[in-house]
Parts: structure tokens; sequence; C-alpha cells
């Protein structure tokens, strides 16, 4: 029935679709051929789909929420309230650089710091799941790799000159490996490979 002027400029909406008595379908349908990239007929389609689907959530009466990407980079949240009278209220945040932010702490909880290839964690997160799938997926091999010396290094140079070392092992093992091989720095200077 009503969408304020910031929901029309969230969108890139023509006044037309932001005048009183505005179709849902129109507004829904003006956003799709915006950013989502399907041919005409597919895209009604899917558009029928979701507005029969979010139809039937606000008839149960919950409250739902849901995570937009536009084609710009931006992020939107989008939470509906049914009301007792039949119809909704949507509420539309931006919320792209609080969801770029945990994105990236949780891209930084999984990689070394250092180096950049995966931590400790992650290869433990990777083993353990590649060894599950080897019931039924194809065999594996697992590189373990200490590098000799490596404190004289650190003695001789400073630990600068330790960190760069490390950094370009770091790329030299990503760079033998395919892009579906797994490189790991364990801690210090260990590291490992999963092909």
């Amino acid at each position: 029935i009503v969408a304020n002027s910031t929901c029309g400029a969230m969108y890139g909406l023509p006044a037309a679709l932001t005048t009183a008595g505005t179709p849902f379908r129109d507004i829904v349908l003006f956003w799709a051929r915006a950013n989502l990239s399907q041919r005409t007929e597919e895209l009604e389609e899917g558009i029928d789909a979701w507005l029969a689907e979010h139809a039937r959530k606000v008839t149960e009466g919950k409250e739902f929420r849901e995570i937009r990407r536009l084609t710009d980079g931006r992020i939107h949240a989008v939470n509906t309230k049914p009301l007792e009278t039949g119809g909704w209220v949507d509420v539309h945040e931006d919320i792209t650089e609080t969801q770029r932010s945990s994105e990236r702490i949780a891209d930084l909880a999984r990689k070394d710091t250092l180096t950049g290839v995966a931590n400790r964690h992650s290869f433990l997160e990777e083993l353990h799941a590649t060894c599950a799938e080897r019931q039924i997926g194809p065999a594996f091999a697992l590189f373990w790799i200490d590098l000799d010396r490596f404190k004289e290094v650190n003695d001789t140079y400073g630990h600068p000159a330790g960190d760069a070392l490390l950094q370009t092992i770091a790329q030299r093992l990503k760079a033998s490996v395919r892009g579906v091989d797994f490189v790991a720095r364990l801690g210090g200077d260990e590291f490992a490979i999963l092909i």
C-alpha cells in the first residue's frame, strides 16, 4: 500500500512503482529484472513461485527474514512482520558493511594471518571432511612439510626475514598444486597439503 522514498532509493524504483496501490508483484518483478540474469519467462515463473511462498509465510503469521544480495554488491536484510489484518510490513535494511565485516572475521578465523593460506583449524576440518568422504570418494594424499633449519634463518637474519620466507614458501606451495588441493600452515615452520 505504501512505500517510503528511502525504499524507492534503496532499490532504484521509478516514482510510478512507489505510489499507493502499486501491485507488489510489479515491484518484485522490477527488482528481479535488475538483479537476476534470467530469461523473462523463467524470471516471471520464479517471481510467481516466490510470491506464493511469501504469501504462505505471511499466512502463517510468523515474522521472517531474508537476505538479498544485489548485483551492485550491496546486501539487504528484509524483515517481514505479518499483520492480523492479513497484510504485512517489510523493513528493509542495508547490511552490506555489517555482512562484509562478519564474512571478513570468519575468513580471518580460517586463515593464517602471516601467509594467507589456511590455518591449523581449517586444515583439521578439511582433513576430517576428506576422511569422511573417502568412504565413497577418491583417494587423497597428505603431505606434511617441516622446514629444516628455519630457526637459523630467524636467528641469523631476524624475524622479518623468517616471515618473508614463510610467505614465499606458502605462495610457492599454492602455485604448485591444483585449485582443488588444500594448503595450510599448521604453525611455526610446518605446512600441510591435501591432494
